[in-house]
C-alpha cells in the first residue's frame, strides 16, 4: 500500500513539474542541451490558432559538423529539416511548457518532430478539425520508387500528435500535398539565429 501511495505521488509531482511552467524558452533550452555559446535556431509560431505563438529552437551545427553530418548522410540528407524542441504556449500568457515529446498512432515517446521548412504549413487542417502544422518527409532509396509522407503535428496539453495524413509516391500527384504544401499555401518560414 505504501509503495501505491509513494508511486502515486511521485506521479503527482512528476505532473505538476511538467506543467509548472519556462520563463525562457532559449536558456532552459540551452542549459538543458548543452549548447551554450552554439547559435541556435528560433522559430515562434502559433501552432494551435489561439494566438498565442509556441517557441521552437534546433542548434545550428557549426562548419565542422556540417561537414561531417554530409559524409554521413550525403545520400538522405536535407537541410531544411529541423528536430525543433518545441515550448508549448501556456494559457493567458504566463510562460511555456517545454513538450513532453511526440504522440503517433497512440504510442508516446520524447521524439521531436520532424519538419521540412521548404515544405510546411501552419492553419486550419480539414483533416483532424483542428489547427496544426503540416509537413513532408521524404524517403529516396537508391533503388526503388521513393515515398513521401505527409504528417500533421497538433499539440496536446503538454506533447504533440504526430498523425500521417498521407502516403504517396512523389512522382505523381496528391490532393493532399496540393492542399496544404503546393507553392500557394505553404507557410513561409523565417528562422532567427539567436546565440544563448
Amino acid at each position: 500500500m505504501k509503495t501505491l501511495i509513494l508511486i502515486a505521488v511521485a506521479l503527482f509531482a512528476g505532473s505538476i513539474l511538467s506543467f509548472s511552467g519556462v520563463i525562457d524558452p532559449l536558456h532552459d533550452f540551452a542549459s538543458s542541451a548543452g549548447v551554450a555559446n552554439h547559435t541556435v535556431y528560433l522559430w515562434k509560431v502559433d501552432l494551435t490558432g489561439d494566438g498565442r505563438k509556441e517557441v521552437l529552437l534546433d542548434t545550428k551545427l557549426t562548419p565542422q559538423e556540417e561537414t561531417e553530418q554530409e559524409e554521413e548522410t550525403k545520400y538522405h540528407a536535407n537541410s531544411n529539416v529541423h528536430a525543433f524542441t518545441v515550448y508549448i504556449a501556456k494559457p493567458g500568457g504566463s510562460g511555456y511548457v517545454k513538450s513532453t515529446g511526440v504522440a503517433e498512432d497512440g504510442i508516446f515517446g520524447p521524439a521531436l518532430p520532424e519538419i521540412d521548412l521548404t515544405q510546411c504549413y501552419v492553419g486550419p487542417i480539414k483533416q483532424l478539425n483542428r489547427f496544426g502544422l503540416v509537413t513532408v518527409q521524404e524517403d529516396n532509396p537508391r533503388r526503388g520508387t521513393p515515398v513521401d509522407r505527409i504528417y500533421a503535428y497538433t499539440i496536446d496539453g503538454d506533447h504533440l500528435i504526430q498523425t500521417k495524413l498521407a502516403e504517396f509516391n512523389p512522382e505523381k500527384d496528391n490532393a493532399i500535398y496540393n492542399e496544404y504544401l503546393s507553392d500557394a499555401r505553404r507557410t513561409k518560414v523565417q528562422l532567427q539565429e539567436v546565440t544563448p
